[in-house]
């Protein structure tokens, strides 16, 4: 009896000591599929995942900053990119069954105008699969007065080598636009 449950806590502790962070996920992917479609493995199939390195800013709407971190994924050939920023250190961060969740919701001024302010809602959930190979399911709502943009995806990402930082910067600020005008 002894034995068994000396075995049961080593088999406990080591898969705690496994289990996914969200620093585990800082790299560079393709998307394997994106929303049950495969895509090809090509250069515009590339995808950053950059949790602490070269953070954006957001102020929110008291002149506050929060630290953003950028994740750009693939779409598919409607629409090349998917972007999303992900709040990792001032979201609620929580797991759930070994899927790593952040939520973030505030009212928030945009980075690139500062002064527009809107309401935004993010949440990012992701899994490992197998080595190398994570699920990502992204939900992005920005809201200002009666406009609402939402976006949302589901992504099977498979870590590759990352591209030199020029190519990846070029790669980064293609989607640096907010997707619906706001009324000043």
């Amino acid at each position: 009896m002894k034995t068994l449950l000396l075995c049961l806590s080593l088999f406990l502790a080591s898969g705690g000591a496994s289990a996914l962070e969200w620093e585990d996920l800082k790299g560079c992917y393709f998307t394997v599929k994106y929303n049950d479609n495969f895509l090809e493995n090509s250069k515009d199939n590339y995808s950053v995942i950059n949790l602490n390195e070269n953070p954006l800013f957001f102020l929110d709407s008291n002149e506050g900053e929060f630290l953003v971190h950028s994740i750009v994924l693939y779409k598919g050939p409607d629409k090349l990119y998917h972007y999303q920023d992900i709040y990792i250190e001032d979201g609620a961060n929580s797991r759930s069954y070994g899927v790593l969740i952040n939520n973030f919701r505030s009212f928030v001024r945009y980075r690139f105008s500062p002064e527009k302010i809107l309401y935004l809602t993010n949440e990012l959930r992701a899994r490992e699969i197998e080595l190398d190979i994570y699920e990502v399911i992204a939900f992005n709502k920005y809201r200002h007065g009666s406009d609402v943009f939402i976006e949302s995806g589901r992504f099977i990402l498979e870590r590759t080598e990352c591209y030199g930082e020029i190519e990846t910067e070029e790669i980064l600020t293609k989607g640096l636009k907010l997707p619906l005008n706001l009324k000043l």
